[in-house]
């Protein structure tokens, strides 16, 4: 049986494809990429657990050292002002390049990056704060009807401030120790966390028309 979370995601990628003609001259054009590899991910992490012997942590490795990169870098497409732009920056380029020490230091083909998936949901938050800040700092008017990047860029605000306390719990040696119950209420609202950032994409990508940002 499929997870809804996992059902939300394919909508999303879904939308994100049907809707590409809005947006496909803007930055946020490489969200297209993000959700596909998402769901591509997914997909094959299910294939392997079910299929095939051994873990799924390399299929996640892989998508935390793509994923997380290419999403700082559809923020920092959207900065205004210099200085934050160049801080947002200086954050994406030191997080990823502690990502990629770690994945060539540690038994990355079978070791869960559990500090490093911490350490980028920790940089995505900052580089989003910045974001937010520079926004409310310009000039130009807010029209959410034009903007898909703000229900993006708050879907990933939502997923990640949730994320970092869930991460270590939810990966470590301690969680299989926990009770089934208290296993499945944090299963729960991760899960709970992914469909409802799924459902702001899906939602930004059917309502708003980011083409009228030029006829204003």
């Amino acid at each position: 049986m499929l997870e809804p979370a996992y059902i939300f995601e394919w909508l999303a990628a879904l939308a994100g494809l049907v809707f590409f003609y809005k947006y496909k001259q803007f930055p946020i054009k490489w969200v297209l990429a993000l959700v596909w590899l998402t769901v591509f991910v997914e997909t094959a992490a299910k294939f392997q657990v079910l299929f095939i012997d051994g873990t799924n942590h390399l299929i996640y490795n892989c998508y935390l050292i793509t994923s997380y990169p290419l999403l700082y870098y559809i923020i920092y497409s959207h900065m205004q002002h210099p200085l934050r732009k160049k801080i947002v920056a200086g954050i994406a380029i030191a997080v990823t390049t502690a990502m990629l020490f770690r994945a060539f230091t540690t038994p990355f083909l079978t070791t869960f990056m559990v500090y490093m998936f911490s350490l980028a949901v920790i940089g995505l938050v900052a580089i989003l704060l910045l974001y937010a800040i520079d926004l409310l700092k310009s000039n130009n008017q807010i029209t959410f009807k034009n903007r898909l990047e703000l229900f993006v860029f708050a879907g990933y605000m939502i997923f990640g401030i949730s994320y970092i306390p869930l991460s270590y719990v939810l990966t470590s040696f301690e969680f299989i120790q926990l009770g089934p119950e208290t296993m499945s209420i944090l299963y729960g609202i991760q899960n709970s966390t992914v469909i409802f950032m799924n459902i702001l994409f899906i939602v930004g990508l059917i309502w708003t028309d980011p083409r009228k940002q030029i006829s204003n």
